[in-house]
Protein backbone atom coordinates (compact mmCIF):
# COMPACT_ATOMS: atom_id res chain seq x y z
CA UNK A 1 0.00 0.00 0.00
CA UNK A 2 2.75 2.46 0.81
CA UNK A 3 4.49 1.91 -2.31
CA UNK A 4 1.71 2.61 -4.89
CA UNK A 5 2.34 5.99 -5.23
CA UNK A 6 5.87 6.31 -5.43
CA UNK A 7 7.84 8.41 -7.28
CA UNK A 8 9.25 6.56 -9.95
CA UNK A 9 5.99 6.13 -11.78
CA UNK A 10 6.70 10.18 -12.74
CA UNK A 11 8.13 10.68 -16.42
CA UNK A 12 11.60 12.46 -15.86
CA UNK A 13 11.21 14.18 -19.40
CA UNK A 14 8.61 14.85 -22.01
CA UNK A 15 9.86 14.70 -25.66
CA UNK A 16 8.00 17.61 -27.93
CA UNK A 17 7.82 16.97 -31.72
CA UNK A 18 6.69 20.49 -32.92
CA UNK A 19 5.66 20.47 -36.32
CA UNK A 20 5.36 16.67 -36.99
CA UNK A 21 6.16 15.63 -41.21
CA UNK A 22 7.13 19.21 -41.36
CA UNK A 23 10.62 19.16 -39.70
CA UNK A 24 12.52 21.04 -43.02
CA UNK A 25 10.37 24.23 -42.41
CA UNK A 26 10.55 24.40 -38.90
CA UNK A 27 12.62 27.65 -39.19
CA UNK A 28 10.08 29.23 -41.94
CA UNK A 29 6.72 27.79 -39.28
CA UNK A 30 8.79 29.83 -36.46
CA UNK A 31 9.58 33.02 -37.83
CA UNK A 32 6.41 34.58 -37.44
CA UNK A 33 6.08 33.27 -34.07
CA UNK A 34 9.07 35.26 -33.26
CA UNK A 35 8.18 38.70 -34.97
CA UNK A 36 5.25 38.39 -33.13
CA UNK A 37 6.38 37.78 -29.63
CA UNK A 38 8.86 40.56 -30.29
CA UNK A 39 6.29 43.09 -31.25
CA UNK A 40 4.09 42.15 -27.78
CA UNK A 41 7.08 42.41 -25.89
CA UNK A 42 8.30 45.55 -26.87
CA UNK A 43 4.59 46.90 -27.18
CA UNK A 44 3.46 45.79 -24.07
CA UNK A 45 6.53 47.09 -22.43
CA UNK A 46 6.44 49.99 -24.04
CA UNK A 47 2.55 50.68 -22.97
CA UNK A 48 3.87 49.88 -19.43
CA UNK A 49 6.65 52.76 -19.13
CA UNK A 50 4.55 55.04 -20.71
CA UNK A 51 1.82 54.35 -17.83
CA UNK A 52 4.35 54.53 -15.20
CA UNK A 53 6.41 57.79 -16.40
CA UNK A 54 2.95 59.61 -17.46
CA UNK A 55 1.61 61.81 -14.71
CA UNK A 56 -1.99 61.83 -16.69
CA UNK A 57 -1.85 58.06 -16.86
CA UNK A 58 -2.39 57.39 -13.17
CA UNK A 59 -5.76 56.37 -13.35
CA UNK A 60 -7.28 52.71 -12.16
CA UNK A 61 -8.69 52.36 -16.19
CA UNK A 62 -4.61 52.71 -16.93
CA UNK A 63 -3.21 50.51 -14.35
CA UNK A 64 -5.67 48.33 -14.82
CA UNK A 65 -4.33 48.55 -18.88
CA UNK A 66 -0.58 48.31 -17.50
CA UNK A 67 -1.53 45.22 -15.64
CA UNK A 68 -3.51 43.51 -18.63
CA UNK A 69 -0.08 44.19 -21.12
CA UNK A 70 2.45 42.87 -17.61
CA UNK A 71 0.26 39.29 -17.52
CA UNK A 72 0.49 39.40 -21.63
CA UNK A 73 4.12 40.14 -21.35
CA UNK A 74 4.63 36.90 -19.14
CA UNK A 75 2.14 34.97 -20.58
CA UNK A 76 4.34 35.09 -24.10
CA UNK A 77 7.51 34.64 -22.12
CA UNK A 78 6.75 31.76 -20.45
CA UNK A 79 5.35 29.68 -23.77
CA UNK A 80 7.37 31.30 -26.77
CA UNK A 81 10.98 30.70 -25.80
CA UNK A 82 10.44 27.27 -25.23
CA UNK A 83 8.31 26.76 -28.50
CA UNK A 84 11.36 28.43 -30.10
CA UNK A 85 14.06 26.33 -28.75
CA UNK A 86 12.15 23.51 -30.14
CA UNK A 87 11.86 24.90 -33.86
CA UNK A 88 15.63 26.34 -34.20
CA UNK A 89 17.65 24.77 -32.16
CA UNK A 90 16.00 21.01 -31.84
CA UNK A 91 15.97 21.00 -28.25
CA UNK A 92 12.59 18.66 -28.16
CA UNK A 93 12.78 17.63 -24.50
CA UNK A 94 11.27 19.47 -21.30
CA UNK A 95 11.80 18.30 -17.63
CA UNK A 96 9.05 17.33 -15.74
CA UNK A 97 8.93 20.00 -12.93
CA UNK A 98 9.29 22.33 -16.13
CA UNK A 99 6.39 21.05 -17.29
CA UNK A 100 4.47 21.49 -14.76
CA UNK A 101 6.22 25.04 -13.75
CA UNK A 102 5.58 26.04 -17.23
CA UNK A 103 1.77 24.35 -17.02
CA UNK A 104 1.35 26.82 -13.92
CA UNK A 105 1.98 29.84 -14.99
CA UNK A 106 0.42 29.17 -18.23
CA UNK A 107 -3.02 28.83 -15.95
CA UNK A 108 -2.22 31.35 -13.69
CA UNK A 109 -1.76 34.32 -16.29
CA UNK A 110 -4.49 33.15 -18.04
CA UNK A 111 -6.81 33.46 -14.82
CA UNK A 112 -5.13 36.82 -13.83
CA UNK A 113 -5.97 38.36 -17.30
CA UNK A 114 -9.15 37.18 -16.61
CA UNK A 115 -9.74 38.65 -13.60
CA UNK A 116 -8.25 42.30 -14.77
CA UNK A 117 -10.64 42.00 -17.78
CA UNK A 118 -13.61 41.46 -15.17
CA UNK A 119 -12.19 44.49 -13.19
CA UNK A 120 -11.94 46.26 -15.92
CA UNK A 121 -15.67 45.96 -16.88
CA UNK A 122 -17.04 46.62 -12.70
CA UNK A 123 -14.94 49.86 -13.20
CA UNK A 124 -16.25 51.74 -16.31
Amino acid sequence: MFGANSSSLTPKFFILNGVPGLETAHIWISLPFCFMYVIAVVGNCGLIYLISHEEALHRPMYYFLALLSFSDVTLCTTTVPNMLCIFWFNLKEIDFNGCLAQMFFVHMLTGMESGVLMLMALDR
